[in-house]
């Protein structure tokens, strides 16, 4: 706690000093405008009649955002999870959750430079040379589509800039922590910008590897790139070329197991945890150093061209993005090997039964290759604003599983108890690389048209109504299943065409306060379910919701505060929800669209200038999320369930923290010799969350703060910071899986239910200087 006492006796000492100075006579200056492209038009944040948390350049360094973590400890109605490393990467906004756990397509599109990124295991990349981040709340679909169900973040890269610049940082701290950046821009001609940015991050980790002593767990290493070119040659027209390449190495996660108390099966063994989940019991976590994490490699680039012409402002929008992924980790979540329970041939050829042990390793792979354009074409007149555009996105996947042992079979090995479980598992025992145990390989091709219309029907009212009408179609073969080679390898297609408006009117008051209301529509596309044998159930049509909001926004005391509220209600039917096939002959998981659910509640930010040195942050969410009409029959092997045939209406949507709200100090006044003195708080509370349907665990609040202080000038600045000083070590999140040897316990116990649990990474300090030139 150290540090955390260093850091608020420094602010108080600072907030003390200006108190003595409040009689000033200067008033506080007004709080800075923030503009967004979310809309695909530059506006101001406060005349944009949607939810929208918007984080600055300067926002970003003062809060020390580093990642999508960090956005959503600050941003109320956002939650962010990554349940195992970075490849199971999981927004949510609104608790508007992603059922299907361990699908590709979440119900938050994210987006670089208004490109669409896909692949979850690339979703939590590293901020380097961000402008802006622009959290829009509410179905995105009419504008953005591409699966922007329940929201999209839009990262904003920074643009070249028209004069030499440059910056450098460097950053060291507790548990390895080593950053560095090298931040280069200015003219390369007389119509030509240019910008170029290096970037180093490594982190060991916070929690001891027991299986691997020396090692950490938690722990990762960025080395990331990116640059862009802007080229204007004449006053009419504009090229604007981003690029971004990180090579990612990410150590193995801190995931363990939390040992089951609940809903025991017929032999008494239990298959559930209930109540909240413990912290981390520290010489219980471990990975085999054959498993040593995730290699990622990401490509992005895109290149906006923009003309002003007779007809309007004409916009092109082409992306490509690349994602290589490979992961191997130790999927036994014990720091020991697990045990298997054979019958064993014994020197007298008797066949008894015996058990040994060994290690299980879980590969995952992700080949994504995209290619999106855009054509907008955009004009206004006196009262009347309009957009028009087509789209076409192809993507891509291939993908997959591998699973094994890594290991051989006792000498006196006759086969695995229940007999037929040998026939499942010998194929893990291997020496010699990981077997693969499943592969997909998935073509998508999506095209739409869309529009929007915006007409003034007096000075202070105006209306709006855009619209999207999208087509697309998917192609999925799967030439490896269960470890087993299919010759003549399934092929599933399947198209699905969708219309998604959106409609608001918005009013300024006399006051210059905006007040408005929206209706909008959100379409995330259907898929395929590979394992199905059921031909009706092979493929699952969209999910849709209908949200509808009312805010405001708007800015008090010549602009030295400043406020977003939005009340909303979503309602969200055809939920696509795993379950067990109805129509199967044998018992297999499939995605139906067999569910309906909805949300309600209220977000409200506020920004204050209280002082000429102290401004305020406050963000507050209340989220009300759950199951309307849903049947989970994964779960009616759990007693609570059995007679309702996994009924789950009326429980709370997985992995939404129902209250949510971040408040944060930042303080900034002259020192000496041309330095400033700087200080901020974050203060930000996520209460308990159920992490799964079942309802029957919870994760327990989480409660952070973090801290920075330090001395800056037009040139350099230094700055003492500590992360989540409190050390809040609350589960970050967790999930059913199943132990996949047959011995737990010392009990025969085949495909019994685990819950793995994440934890988060924990206090971390550090220095950091910069030099601006």
């Amino acid at each position: 706690m150290i540090w955390f006492r260093v850091a608020v006796a420094i602010c108080a000492t600072a907030i003390g000093g200006e108190a003595a100075l409040a009689q000033d006579t200067q008033a506080p200056p007004a709080l800075q405008e923030i503009v967004v492209t979310a809309r695909k038009s530059t506006e101001k944040l406060l005349t944009v009649p949607v939810a929208i948390t918007a984080f600055t350049a300067k926002d970003i360094e003062a809060a020390g955002i580093r990642d999508l973590r960090d956005v959503a400890a600050l941003t109320p109605g956002l939650v962010f999870d990554t349940l195992i490393g970075e490849y199971l990467a999981i927004p949510t906004i609104r608790g508007l959750t992603q059922n299907d756990l361990f699908g590709d397509v979440n119900n938050v599109e994210i987006f670089l430079d208004g490109i669409n990124v896909s692949g979850r295991s690339g979703l939590n990349f590293n901020l380097l040379d961000v402008e802006r981040i622009e959290v829009v709340k509410g179905p995105q679909s009419a504008l953005y589509g591409r699966n922007s169900f329940a929201g999209a973040i839009n990262f904003v890269s920074r643009r070249a800039p028209s004069a030499f610049e440059g910056r450098v940082s460097a950053t060291t701290g507790s548990d390895g922590t080593r950053r560095g950046a090298l931040h280069l821009g200015g003219p390369l001609a007389d119509t030509l910008n240019g910008r170029l940015s290096i970037g180093y991050d490594g982190f060991d980790g916070s929690y001891e590897n027991y299986s691997s002593p020396g090692s950490k767990l938690g722990g990762h290493k960025y080395r990331t790139y990116s640059g862009g070119l802007d080229w204007a040659p004449t006053a009419n027209f504009g090229l604007r070329l981003n690029a971004y390449y990180s090579d990612d190495k990410i150590g193995p996660p801190a995931v363990g197991f939390t040992a089951q108390n609940c809903e025991p099966n017929a032999t008494g063994q239990a298959q559930a945890f209930c109540g909240r989940l413990p912290e981390a019991v520290p010489t219980a976590l471990g990975s085999d150093p054959r498993g040593p994490g995730e290699d990622r490699k990401v490509f992005r680039t895109s290149l906006q061209a923009d003309w002003t012409t007779g007809l309007g402002q004409l916009t092109s929008l082409t992306g490509y993005n690349t994602l290589r992924h490979g992961a191997l980790s130790d999927a036994t979540r014990l720091v020991g090997p697990a045990s298997w329970y054979y019958l064993g041939r014994l020197p007298s050829n008797a066949v008894v039964p015996q058990v040994f042990t060994s290690k299980l390793f879980r590969g995952d792979v992700d080949d994504v290759k995209e290619f999106s354009q855009e054509l907008r074409l955009g004009g206004k007149s006196k009262h009347l604003r309009w957009t028009a555009g087509l789209f076409y996105y192809t993507q891509d996947y291939k993908g997959g599983l591998d699973a094994g042992a890594l290991g051989t079979l006792p000498a006196n090995f006759v086969g695995f108890l229940p007999p037929f479980f040998t026939a499942i598992a010998s194929p893990w025992f291997v020496t010699d690389g990981m077997p693969p145990f499943s592969r997909f390989e998935r073509k998508t091709d999506s095209s739409a048209v869309f529009g929007a219309l915006e007409f003034d029907f007096t000075d202070r009212l105006r209306g709006r109504a855009e619209g999207r009408f999208t087509h697309e179609g998917k192609t999925q073969t799967t030439p490896i299943k269960d470890g087993r080679v299919i010759a003549n390898a399934r092929s599933f297609s399947d198209s699905w065409s969708f219309f998604t408006p959106r409609f608001t009117i918005d009013y300024r008051t006399p006051g210059d306060l905006l007040i408005y209301t929206s209706a909008a529509k959100g379409v995330k596309a259907g898929g395929f379910n590979e394992n199905a044998s059921v031909a009706t159930e092979e493929s699952f049509k969209p999910e849709q919701n209908w949200t509808y909001e009312v805010g405001t926004k708007g800015s008090l005391l010549d602009g030295r505060l400043t406020f977003n509220a939005a009340l909303f209600y979503v309602d969200w039917t055809s939920m696509q929800l795993p379950a067990l096939s109805p129509s199967a002959s044998v018992p297999q998981t499939v995605t139906l669209n067999v569910g309906s659910a909805s949300s309600k509640g209220l977000e409200l930010s506020l920004s204050a200038a209280l002082t000429r040195s102290l401004t305020a942050s406050l963000g507050y969410s209340y989220t009300r999320a759950q199951f309307d009409s849903a049947f989970n029959r994964g779960l009616i092997a759990l007693p609570s369930f059995a007679a309702t045939g996994g009924n789950i209406s009326g429980f709370d949507l997985p992995r939404t923290s129902p209250t949510q709200w971040n408040l944060a100090l930042d303080y900034k006044r002259p020192a000496f010799a041309g330095y400033n003195f700087f200080g901020r708080v974050d203060y930000s509370y996520k209460s308990t969350q159920k992490p799964m349907a079942d309802g029957l665990a919870e994760t327990g609040a989480m409660k952070r703060v973090n801290a920075r202080v330090g001395l800056e000038s037009a040139a350099w600045r230094f700055e003492l910071w500590g992360d989540n000083l409190t050390n809040d070590a609350t589960p970050t999140g967790a999930f059913r899986d199943t132990w996949l040897n047959n011995y737990v316990d010392n009990q025969l116990a085949l495909f019994l239910n685990r819950t793995s649990t994440s934890y988060p990474r924990l206090r971390t300090y550090g220095v950091t200087a910069s030099y601006r030139f």
